[in-house]
């Protein structure tokens, strides 16, 4: 699998769920890969990754130009799991 690249912006509480659902609840098994893009630390590729990708909202996921916006437990864990199997 590529890259997993999580979008997220300060004052976020699903970002926050997000991110303690990656360290805890996968137990950190996909730190290697993780790339955290945050709105203000990472503003231009920010900027370039939700036009491109119509996003609009935080938390998103991105793998293999893929996005996931529903980003409940189960659904991360599918959404990695179908790349994981490719």
């Amino acid at each position: 699998m590529s890259e997993i690249i999580i979008l997220t912006q300060p004052s976020c509480p699903n970002c926050d769920k997000l991110k303690m659902f990656f360290k805890f609840g996968l137990k950190g098994k996909y730190n290697d890969i993780i790339k955290e893009v945050s709105k203000y630390e990472n503003e231009d590729i920010f900027r370039e990754l939700i036009n491109n990708y119509e996003i609009t909202s935080t938390p998103a996921i991105i793998i293999n130009d893929q996005v996931l916006k529903d980003t409940q437990p189960s659904k991360v864990k599918e959404f990695i799991q179908m790349w994981e199997n490719q």
